[in-house]
């Protein structure tokens, strides 16, 4: 089975689903407009795309009603479940969605389009930089304060105990 054979009504609650993630608006596309529901998919499946197309719309479809509905919070209710319910799943479909999103050539033209240089392999090049002027780059806006490299001292961790003490939850429900 290929993944385009997804069935339609699932593939229609997939396109919903990343658009809901990245709606778009006037400047930007939304996600399914550039193929991102294409794209999680592929990712999803790895070399497995049956197994992972029964998945997927077995996941959504307590989701399906809500995100095929007009109505704007009844489909962000619909996305809040499904988050719930698959906590696994909706981090990778949404990672798969940002991803696959600033990857896409309309996508980089629209960040492009606004002035910023964007570059989808910016490892290869890097990004112009000028180099630090102190007068022009010491902050002026009263928060914080700049700290010359050679005035920086190491912090004392000798209270934390690092040798057994771990994150047991990361992200923001810690």
């Amino acid at each position: 089975m290929q993944p385009s054979n997804l069935p339609i009504a699932n593939e229609i609650v997939l396109k919903r689903l990343v658009d809901e993630l990245i709606p778009g608006d006037g400047c930007w596309p939304s996600a399914s407009e550039v193929g991102v529901h294409g794209l999680v998919l592929l990712r999803l499946s790895g070399d497995r795309p049956s197994r992972a197309i029964e998945l997927l719309a077995t996941a959504l479809e307590p989701a399906s009603e809500g995100l095929l509905n007009a109505a704007s919070e009844r489909r962000i209710s619909a996305v809040r479940q499904f988050e719930e319910a698959n906590p696994v799943l909706f981090d990778k479909i949404y990672t798969a969605a940002l991803l696959a999103y600033y990857e896409m050539p309309g996508v980089v033209e629209a960040i492009r389009a606004g002035g910023r240089p964007y570059s989808t392999f910016p490892h290869a090049d890097g990004y112009p930089m000028p180099a630090f002027d102190l007068e022009r780059d010491t902050p002026t806006h009263g928060r914080g304060r700049y700290l010359r490299t050679e005035d920086v001292v190491p912090l004392d961790l000798s209270s934390i105990d690092l040798g057994s003490a771990t994150t047991e939850r990361w992200g923001m429900k810690r």
